[in-house]
Parts: structure tokens; sequence; C-alpha cells
């Protein structure tokens, strides 16, 4: 499945604050986390420019920023006219004339609120995995450790 993510959209109905420098990176960080539950490809459009400092860790997700003067809507816009397969393709976002055009060409669609809930509870998800998995002794006796040996010294 592939996602098409209205980025400042979604950041603004989350945790995360706009006016937060690091805002793009942590919602980037919080996808990654989804992106591997999930399995899917990530298109992620930001509105405005990337600041000179800004260099995104993204990982396998692709973040786009429209040309100068165009808004993130123009350049979604633009990917789900020139996109040959939308077929699966879900757009994240809680702009109803966005939204309208996606369905329009026949792309679903999920709002910001409720894709956000869907993400922490993922991200929620995964951090009781590692609690867990930080808790559990792997680490192997002397006794344990000849048994496996010569085990593996039969075959």
């Amino acid at each position: 499945m592939q996602l098409i993510i209205d980025g400042n959209n979604l950041i603004g109905f989350s945790h995360i604050s706009l006016n937060d420098n690091s805002a793009r990176q942590q919602l980037i960080d919080l996808l990654l986390v989804y992106q591997d539950f999930n399995k899917v490809e990530i298109t992620l459009v930001f509105d405005g420019q990337p600041r000179e400092s800004d260099i995104y860790r993204s990982g396998k997700i692709r973040v786009l920023f429209p040309e100068y003067g165009e808004s993130a809507d123009d350049k979604i816009q633009e990917i789900l006219k020139s996109s040959l397969s939308l077929r699966g393709a879900k757009l994240i976002t809680s702009d109803k004339e966005l939204a309208e055009f996606a369905i329009s060409r026949g792309v679903k669609t999920k709002t910001s609120r409720a894709f956000y809930k869907l993400l922490k509870k993922t991200v929620l998800n995964n951090k009781k995995k590692e609690d867990y998995g930080s808790q559990v002794n792997l680490s192997l006796n002397n006794m344990e450790i000849d048994r496996w040996l010569k085990i593996f010294e039969e075959n």
C-alpha cells in the first residue's frame, strides 16, 4: 500500500507543535516506526521549503516539498494527477477539497485525526515490545553453551 501524507496537516492533529524546529523530523520518526510495522510506501509532503539546516533522516520515506510559490496541496494534486499506479493508495489529510480531489482520482482517504490515532497506537505498541524485550534475559550460562556446542558438533 502507498500512503501520501499531507505533512503539516498531520502535524496539526498530533502532539507535535508546528512551531518546533524539529517537528518535521519528529513526524518522520513516528512514520518510520509505523512503516516498519505496516510495510507501506510513504510519500510525505510538507508545506514551505526545507531549511538549509534540515537534513532529514527519512529512511524509506520519500519527503517532498512544493516548488516555490506552491502549497503542499498543489504538490499532492500533482502527484495524484501524474501517478499511473494509485491502486491501493491512500491520502492522509483533513483538507476536504484535497480529499475530494483524491476520491475523484480513485484514491481512498483517511483524515489526519484518524490516522494519527492509528500512528500513536502503533508507536505505543512498539514501545511496549521494546520495553518487554529489555526485560527478557537472553544470556546463556556455561552449561547451556556447552550443551549447544555439543549438539552442533554432532551434526
